[in-house]
Order: C-alpha cells, then sequence, then structure tokens
C-alpha cells in the first residue's frame, strides 16, 4: 500500500483564507496582551539574564559579592542566583540553561528590545506549533477537517497556552520537534527539505539537549537515499558546531550542560507513578479523544508512518517517565510536550475512520418514513456528529484553561519584575539581600547577586551575622511565603516588614539597638 502526499485539497478559498487570518490575529492578540516577559523564577529568569549576556557579547558574567564581605565571612559560593551555577575557580556565573532559547530571545531582543522580544519569540513558537500540527498532520494523511479541529486543539491546550505565556523553552522545543518531523516527511519531495530538517533538529538540540531524541523518528522519516542524509547531517552540523564551542567555552567539555549530574532525578522505580499520572492528565490536556490513538496499530496506515509516530511520541514519553520530577502535578506534562502532536495525529487517523451520523432539526414534524433528502434543505438543519465532538472539545479546553486560571500567569509573574526593580530603587549598594526564588529577578532589573540561604550552616549564620553588627549593614530579604519560616530559623533576628509587593514581602533585619519603623511602607498590589 502506498501512501499519497495530499496536495490537491490543501488549497483553499479566498474566504477561508480571511477567516483563518482573522483568527490568527485573534489568538496572537490574545497571546500578546496575556503574554509575561519578565525575569521570574528559576526557569525564565535564567533565559533572559542569559539572554541579556548574549546581546553583551558574553556567556558567562562575573560573580559580585556585597561590598567589602570578607571571603573568610562567605565566600563566593552563597551568591549565585538560579539560572547559574559558579565555576570551579568561584569568580564567575555560568549559565544553567541550555543557549538555544536565550539565542532567539538575543535575535528578536536586537531588533525589538528584549523584554518585546521575548512576546515576539512566544507568538512565533504559538502560530508555528498550530500550523505545524495542520500541515504535519496532513502530510500524515489526515483530512483537512480532522488536521484543523487538531490545530485547534493544540491551540487551545491549557498546556501550549500556559508555555505560550512565558518566556520558557517548553513550546519552542515542542514546535522545534514539529519542524523536524514535517520537513524530514517532506524530504521525499526534495532534498532540501532534508537540509531544513538539520537545522531545525539542531536548533531544537540547543533549545532542549534532550531533543535529539527525536533524530530516531526523523531517521525512518526521511527516504532512504545517501544524498537525502547528507543534506540531513550537512544541515546539522553548524549548530552542532557552535553547541560544542559554547560548552567547551562555558564547561571546559563539549558533550556536558549546566544541569551538572542529573543522573540521580532518573530511575526505574519513577516509571510506573509517572505513566499513571500521564494517563490521567494526558486527557485533561490534549481532550479525551486523544485517547483514539491506542488505534495506531490497527490503522491502514503505511509501517514506516507507523513507525515515525510510535518513535516520535514514544521516546519522549519512556524517556521523562523515569524522570522524577514528571509525576509531581499535571504542567510537569511540559516535558512531553513535543510528544502530544504525535498522539494527536494517530488520534486523528482513527477517528477519520469512523463513520458518524448526523443530526437532523427540522422545522416542523415529519412522519417516521420520511428521510431529510425527501424534503428540501432549507426546511431542515444537518449537525455531524464530528461537529458536536470537535465543539465539546472546544468547551473542553476552555473550562480546564478558566479552572488552570492560565491567562492569569502574568498577574502571578508580575511579583518578580516589582520585586526586583524595588530592590534596584530602594535596597542600598552596600546592604546584602537575601533571596532565592526571586534571585536570578533580582540580578536581572538590580543587577546585584543574592544570598541563597538554602545553603546557611548554623556557623555560616553566626559569622554572616556578627559581620553584619560589627559593620552596621542593613539585611534585606526578598521573599515569597514557602520561604519566610526558614529564613528567620536560619538568620534569626528581629525583622520588620517594609513593603509587600503581590504574593512577594521584603523584609529587613533590624540592627541589635535600632527601633521598627513606626508605620510600614504601602504596599505595591500592581
Amino acid at each position: 500500500m502506498t501512501h499519497k502526499a495530499p496536495c490537491s485539497d490543501m488549497q483553499l478559498s479566498r474566504g477561508r483564507l480571511f477567516l483563518l487570518a482573522g483568527i490568527a490575529i485573534v489568538y496572537a492578540s490574545y497571546l500578546a496582551w496575556y503574554h509575561c516577559p519578565y525575569a521570574g523564577g528559576s526557569d525564565s529568569s535564567g533565559y533572559l539574564n542569559s539572554a541579556r549576556l548574549l546581546l553583551a557579547g558574553h556567556f558567562s558574567t562575573p560573580l559580585v559579592l556585597p561590598s567589602d564581605l570578607p571571603l573568610e565571612v562567605l565566600s563566593g559560593q552563597y551568591f549565585f542566583p538560579l539560572g547559574f551555577v559558579p565555576d570551579p575557580a568561584g569568580q564567575n556565573l555560568l549559565p544553567t540553561y541550555p543557549v538555544g532559547l536565550p539565542l532567539l530571545f538575543a535575535t528578536a531582543g536586537y531588533f525589538v528590545g528584549l523584554g518585546p522580544g521575548t512576546t515576539v519569540v512566544a507568538l512565533a513558537a504559538a502560530l508555528g506549533f498550530v500550523l505545524l500540527i495542520y500541515l504535519t498532520a496532513r502530510e500524515f494523511g489526515v483530512r483537512p477537517a480532522w488536521a484543523g479541529a487538531l490545530a485547534g486543539c493544540g491551540a487551545l491546550s491549557p498546556l501550549s497556552l500556559l508555555y505560550a505565556l512565558q518566556p520558557m523553552s517548553d513550546l519552542v522545543a515542542a514546535t522545534c520537534i514539529l519542524l523536524v518531523v514535517f520537513c524530514a516527511l517532506r524530504s521525499a519531495r526534495h532534498w532540501g527539505w532534508a537540509v531544513l530538517a538539520g537545522l531545525a533538529l539542531a536548533l531544537a538540540v540547543l533549545v532542549r539537549p534532550t531533543n535529539l531524541l527525536v533524530a530516531a523518528a526523523a531517521l525512518v522519516a526521511l527516504p532512504p537515499r545517501p544524498r537525502t542524509w547528507l543534506a540531513f547531517v550537512a544541515g546539522g552540523v553548524p549548530g552542532a558546531a557552535f553547541l560544542a564551542f559554547y560548552n567547551h567555552s562555558l564547561y571546559g567539555r563539549i558533550v556536558t550542560t549546566g544541569y551538572g549530574d542529573m543522573s540521580s532525578l532518573f530511575a526505574w522505580k519513577n516509571v510506573w507513578p509517572t505513566l499513571g499520572h500521564y494517563t490521567i492528565w494526558i486527557p485533561v490536556v490534549a481532550g479525551p479523544l486523544v485517547l483514539a490513538a491506542l488505534a495506531l496499530p490497527w490503522l491502514r496506515l503505511p509501517t514506516r508512518r507507523k513507525a515515525v509516530l510510535l518513535l516520535w511520541g514514544g521516546v519522549f514519553v519512556l524517556f521523562y517517565s523515569s524522570y522524577e520530577c514528571s509525576q509531581e502535578t499535571w504542567w510537569y506534562l511540559r516535558f512531553i510536550l513535543p510528544a502530544l502532536p504525535a498522539a494527536g495525529i494517530a488520534a486523528a487517523l482513527a477517528l477519520q475512520e469512523v463513520r458518524y451520523p448526523a443530526f437532523f432539526l427540522a422545522s416542523r414534524l415529519l412522519p417516521d418514513d420520511v428521510k431529510p433528502d425527501q424534503i428540501t434543505s432549507h426546511r431542515y438543519l444537518r449537525i455531524p456528529l464530528t461537529l458536536v465532538l470537535c465543539l465539546a472539545t472546544a468547551g473542553w479546553m476552555f473550562w480546564w484553561n478558566r479552572y488552570f486560571h492560565v491567562r492569569s500567569v502574568e498577574l502571578d509573574e508580575r511579583a518578580y519584575r516589582l520585586a526586583g526593580e524595588w530592590a534596584a530603587e530602594h535596597v542600598p549598594p552596600h546592604s546584602p539581600v537575601v533571596a532565592y526564588q526571586a534571585s536570578g529577578a533580582i540580578l536581572y532589573y538590580a543587577n546585584r547577586t543574592s544570598l541563597n540561604f538554602n545553603l546557611l550552616t548554623p556557623e555560616d549564620s553566626a559569622r554572616f551575622r556578627a559581620w553584619l553588627d560589627r559593620e552596621h549593614r542593613p539585611l534585606y530579604a526578598v521573599l515569597f511565603p514557602f520561604e519566610e519560616t526558614l529564613v528567620r530559623e536560619l538568620l534569626p533576628g528581629r525583622w520588620e516588614v517594609v513593603t509587600r509587593i503581590r504574593q512577594a514581602t521584603v523584609w529587613r533585619r533590624l540592627e541589635p539597638n535600632e527601633n521598627p519603623a513606626p508605620t510600614l511602607a504601602p504596599s505595591r498590589r500592581l
């Protein structure tokens, strides 16, 4: 059985093109309105701080300690923010996260500024994700209506929306994976598509090293011709060379990452609990109809196409099922977001083979023996069951998006920007700042490092507090609620609330003979 590539039915009328363009504009406007281009927690601040370094022509940044703090009191290992690790000499901060997304941010930021640049990258990734779902589904033989419905699910999924609204790598990684598979499938037409597939794979690996897992599916999708395979390799060489140069420059090794040794987080004992977690949450974020993907082995589909889908989706699901964090909460399905389009395409291929009935709403009661085609068309309304299923799936997505408060992510992340800007404006240059969750934001917005209180021992704390009292140095802390108790235990003393910035609180440790302020500074709950 040969597979016919869809081509003739991909052309759309002018009216439908205008309709799709209008929908895309509305969708992009929604994403731009609710997008949060902030250096927030570990991931977003790590990517944005790294992008700012790239714009300045640097890979790393010097470690700057509070002024006059002797190394015998606290060394530099206590003052590195989230998203960075110290170099072996303890003199520089090295980015933890892969360089791919910062490169994209820096490229867009060069033209429009780093903040707006993150929004540009997010819009490109989200729109590309939706378009590539449609085009890749068509390459597998999904009919236009089902491919369009599948693309709509990708656009409305709470998982893809959540990561379209933040400067994080998950949706960008999924879009790159889709581009690899699409170009590999198209390479049967011309070897130039294989070059693009190699370029896309290189970008995918730069964004997230584990995206190399899709290479197996790409190799199966490529036609077995030496010229095509050489073109695929040639497309990936520039990205691989840059990654080797970047890793060697920062970490001293070509094959490594800033994460360090993470092998302890992967174990066979995590597989079954994580697969159970996937069973519950994949139908939530991808829609219940995704369960039809289980029929893939029995579909009338060329064996190579089945193998591509199984390898594409299976390798990510199996690899991350052994990862300790994957089973913690629903949004940790972000690691297998690149695999979900494969499951959706398999489900669409299965669902389109079913012959669905249609419901008819007539303008008057009809005798039992009268069929709809025996009366004029304007006297009844035909409602296909497929339309009902698609509308029900859209309603499912809307409900879960409201349940997860996806569009409120900007309000939640805004606290990081406000806290960082407050520290830049109000914390004296000679005063140390205690922070962990907000440490990356403080580096980005205030250009200062923070004391990582998690590393303090009782001896370290006593030595540091004695120095503060001796030098009459105020100590500030930018904390989220879950951090406050631990900080007060590790750094005991009299603390006063300076201000509250949404869910974060700024504290100040009083000197031994200092009285607290008579009134608190007004809260900023913007």
